[in-house]
């Protein structure tokens, strides 16, 4: 399908920006890249002007190295500093032979150089083919974003499905995952726990949240959420539903490719370990345990201990934090302890 797309796509022919002040030179590059629309800019300050109103219109920029007011390298500077041409190639004009220069000018981002005298047939070459290049380039970046996209409607219709099952299932469900997602949101964002992840990782780590009981849909009858203090029974339960939970998940990364899955599947693995307080430690053995997935963990095992107190509201969040504090629950990781009490009040709020 993909393939289909850019074979239905044709390379349009935008503007070129010349920018030399010798009025001859841009007459000949003028009629070289005659199939184009050509604008002409006297000098570097020029071209600024009009790349600044017209980047997204320009296949190419034709440049002079020696120009009076602002030469080819101080624009080119300015156009770095600015990010102004990051998808428009950029060509240095020059009859100087000079490798401090050229090396000044790649790092600055020009792509080619057209040595004088020009050559019409070899010049027009060169710059076309780059310029069919950055198009080309263009047009699968805009395809993959729209297949892309079409992956992540995929995921969230699943995930979207696949929670209003476990609401159905599991009582109280929703308002567990809108808690947890709410405390894993500010612990993900405003401490070191999601240092790791970035900006696009932590949204999908939050959909993930979604699916945390996933395994209890091979459960028949309307399930609680987990006891606090699970006997070895429910511990035995627990870690049988962890396991079919990370079979279902690896299965729905492999035909939707959507992060959120993996995410998932991630916190289901460290779940089936989830026996006297060892999911919150640094390590299961010799296995390092992600600092995010401990930040969940924690927004879960906080949000069930509250539910199972019977308390509400900022108190119950209290009573329960004090009890990870003494030990009720096992050992925690240092670092997510510090980051819950730097961010104490906002994730009190979350309880009213």
């Amino acid at each position: 399908m993909l393939q289909n797309d850019l074979s239905a796509m044709t390379l349009e022919k935008g503007t070129i920006l010349i920018v030399d002040d010798n009025e001859l030179n841009c007459e000949i590059l003028s009629i070289i890249f005659s199939v184009h629309p050509i604008i002409i800019a006297s000098n570097g300050k020029e071209a600024l002007d009009v790349i600044r109103k017209k980047k997204g219109e320009l296949d190419a920029v034709l440049l002079d190295y020696l120009m009076p007011q602002m030469d080819g390298l101080t624009f080119l500077e300015q156009v770095k500093e600015e990010k102004l041409l990051s998808r428009t190639p950029i060509f240095l004009i020059t009859s100087e032979e000079d490798d401090t220069l050229a090396a000044k000018a790649f790092k600055l981002g020009v792509v080619d150089f057209i040595k004088r005298p020009l050559s019409a047939f070899i010049v027009q070459k060169r710059v076309e083919s780059i310029i069919e290049l950055y198009q080309t380039r263009a047009i699968l970046e805009k395809l993959l974003e729209k297949e892309t996209k079409k992956v992540r409607d995929f995921g969230r219709g699943l995930i979207k499905t696949i929670g209003a099952a476990i609401e159905d299932r599991v009582k109280d469900s929703r308002v567990h995952s809108h808690n947890v997602r709410a405390l894993s949101r500010i612990l993900l964002t405003k401490s070191e726990v999601g240092k790791n992840l970035t900006h696009q990782e932590i949204s999908e780590v939050l959909e993930a949240i979604s699916l945390q009981d996933i395994g209890k849909l091979s459960q028949d009858s309307i399930l609680h959420n987990d006891s606090d203090h699970p006997n070895k029974e429910q511990q035995e339960e627990i870690s049988e539903r962890s396991k079919k939970a990370i079979m279902l998940l690896t299965d729905l990364q492999k035909v939707s490719h959507f992060k959120p899955f993996q995410f998932a599947r991630d916190l289901a693995e460290f779940q089936k370990d989830n026996m006297e307080g060892h999911y919150f430690s640094e390590k299961i053995g010799h296995q390092e345990i992600p600092l995010w997935v401990q930040g969940v963990a924690f927004s879960s095992m906080i949000d069930s201990i509250i539910a199972n107190s019977g308390k509400s509201g900022k108190e119950g969040f209290s009573e329960a934090l004090k009890r990870v504090e003494e030990g009720e629950f096992g050992e925690f990781n240092s670092h997510l302890l510090k980051a819950v009490k730097e961010n104490l009040d906002e994730l009190q709020a979350v309880y009213g």
